[in-house]
């Protein structure tokens, strides 16, 4: 493929993807509603302290998980890095 062909390409993709994801969301949102107006769900929203807290005792879960094998430490490295990036974890 040509420089424009695959520009193109990408710019196609990316196009499909996002309407993928906006396609997604608002359906999931559909759902939550229909399912809260026939009393099927709670919605239970935990503070951010209690986040913290489920999430320092996930870390750990995940370490003791990851030591299983090198592949499982670096996919958990990976994980824990965007975690940080953008703001779930310290």
């Amino acid at each position: 493929m040509s420089k424009q062909e695959q520009a193109a390409m990408e710019t196609l993709t990316y196009s499909i993807w996002a309407s993928k994801l906006r396609d997604s969301r608002l359906d999931g949102l559909d759902q939550v509603a229909k399912d809260k107006a026939a009393g099927d769900l709670e919605i239970i929203d935990w503070s951010t302290v209690e986040r913290k807290k489920f999430r320092e005792i996930a870390v750990e879960a995940w370490y003791d998980f990851a030591g299983k094998s090198p592949l499982a430490k670096e996919a958990l490295d990976s994980n824990l890095s965007y975690m940080k990036k953008i703001g779930l974890i310290d």
